[in-house]
């Protein structure tokens, strides 16, 4: 039997703030690899027109960074109740997950539409 003095929890939230953060920059990381090769989403020799699922998907992924950080918000603020002593008031922990519920729809969603995108480009 071992004297953990870590209230019950704790390890679920740990877990909970890393998967948060890795979605936060896979979506960013995406962001910034299909701003660099825009030009590629538009047939040689064409002025760049980019898809609108490219929009889509850059929309998605900006708004899955910022439901992320709500949701990172959340973490944090059970994780310093539950260190401070105080009782369970969200046994649910609903304040974590409808945001991170969100954050994974909007990433998927994003994801999609850049393989729509993707599959819009026409070779020459």
């Amino acid at each position: 039997m071992t004297d953990d003095p870590k209230p019950p929890g704790i390890e679920g939230l740990k877990a909970a703030n890393t998967l948060t953060s890795q979605v936060i920059t896979v979506a960013a990381g995406l962001v910034a690899f299909t701003v660099t090769f825009a030009e590629k989403f538009t047939p040689q020799g064409k002025p760049i027109s980019l898809p609108n699922m490219l929009k889509v998907s850059w929309a998605c992924f900006a708004l899955t960074i910022l439901v992320g950080f709500w949701t990172l918000m959340a973490v944090a603020g059970t994780l310093l109740q539950l260190d401070r002593g105080g009782a369970e008031t969200n046994p649910t922990r609903s304040n974590i997950r409808i945001p991170a519920g969100i954050m994974f729809a909007l990433f998927f969603l994003g994801l999609f539409s850049l393989m729509q995108a993707g599959c819009s480009i026409h070779s020459p």
